[in-house]
């Protein structure tokens, strides 16, 4: 047995046994809630809620309520909450208390780096207070020409195809994907992708895309995460990623981990220029602010990126976020996932799509 397959096996091992002791713990704080039952041995109600339909979801919360338990991966128990003020308790009123489980910040850490979802305690405290203001109303209205002038070319493209006297049915969720990262980018970032130009795709905008698929098709390989960031170093952990691509493993397993670390590793290197790029304009633009004047119809320098510089650079030293901190926070904005990544991109296109479906469902609605 070479070297390499040897590490991936003891590697596998040991996350089987960690899994199994985990396991054993949590029969001992189940949920006492009510739910679907258990539909499959190891993927739980996850397909049937995430993947089948939305429907599904509506179902399974009328069916048991607000607050409702379901199986998610290797035997976990997850709490599915729907109730708007459970909600609100959760997630405003006392996110200290409800923090997010290992499998998650680890996992998050890997993709994004030191950002707002992958940080718990007083360092994600610390990033909250510079975020903050930075969202702020007025910030946000200084957004608008950007979404408008995504929101006319996307009308243009979609109008375009449909030049024709006969009924035509048009796929709307790529064109929104697309017009929602351009949004993101130029709002966030003040970076043109040019998402909206088939024609006029790079490696870095691909990547942003791809994300969220990506992380959909390794979620069997989250519940190992913890367990390989807790007893390897950084080095040892590419290097086990490195293993667990190799030949012994299923053929699409693998090609789905390549993929998802080809994409981690695109996002760091562009954002990480973007980054410097923004860095040497505030720079420039204190030295010279006779220079700085704005030629780019009123949107330069009011993106979310630039004014989180500003603000990171005028804050007191101890309150300063790191470079580091400042690069997965530029990230999680961007994408976010499950918290900043889809709510950027991926729950940004659903919801406007599914808003057009309905109107198209309901034309008395739509009139």
């Amino acid at each position: 047995m070479s070297f390499p397959h040897l590490i991936g096996y003891s590697v596998l091992t040991l996350a089987v046994w960690k899994l199994v002791q985990r396991q054993a713990s949590r029969k001992a704080n189940a949920l006492d809630v009510a739910g679907p039952e258990n539909e499959h041995w190891w993927k739980g109600n996850m397909e049937s809620v995430f993947v089948d339909s939305f429907e599904r979801c509506l179902k399974i919360a009328a069916d048991y309520g607000g607050a409702i338990k379901i199986h998610a991966l290797f035997g976990d128990e997850w709490l599915f909450v729907s109730d708007p003020r459970a909600l609100h308790h959760i997630l405003v009123k006392e996110p200290h208390i409800f923090e997010e489980v290992d499998d998650f910040i680890l996992s998050n850490k890997l993709v994004f780096g030191d950002g707002l979802i992958s940080t718990l305690g007083e360092q994600h405290r610390k990033q909250r207070k510079m975020l903050n203001p930075v969202f702020s109303l007025s910030n946000m209205r200084e957004l608008l020409p950007i979404i408008q002038t995504v929101s006319h070319q996307l009308k243009s493209i979609l109008v375009s195809n449909l030049a024709t006297h006969h009924p035509v049915e048009l796929d709307v969720l790529p064109w929104l994907s697309r017009s929602s990262l351009d949004c993101i980018c130029e709002g966030m970032l003040g970076y043109h992708s040019a998402a909206l130009d088939t024609g006029n795709e790079n490696e870095y905008t691909e990547a942003l895309r791809m994300l969220g698929p990506s992380i959909s098709k390794t979620m069997i390989f989250r519940s190992i995460v913890p367990v390989v960031m807790r007893n390897f170093s950084l080095y040892w952990c590419k290097k086990i990623a490195d293993w667990l691509t190799i030949s012994w493993l299923p053929t699409q397993t693998m090609r789905d981990l390549r993929e998802l670390r080809r994409v981690a590793e695109t996002m760091d290197s562009g954002s990480r220029k973007i980054l410097q790029e923004k860095k040497a304009a505030l720079a420039m633009s204190s030295s010279m602010p006779s220079q700085s004047h704005d030629t780019s119809g009123g949107t330069r320098g009011k993106d979310i990126m630039s004014i989180m510089l500003k603000a990171n650079a005028s804050s007191a030293e101890g309150d300063r976020l790191s470079d580091a901190e400042l690069l997965g926070q530029m990230k999680s904005v961007m994408m976010a996932s499950l918290v900043m990544i889809f709510a950027g991109l991926e729950t940004t296109t659903a919801a406007v799509a599914r808003a057009l479906y309905m109107l198209a469902k309901h034309p008395h609605v739509q009139q």
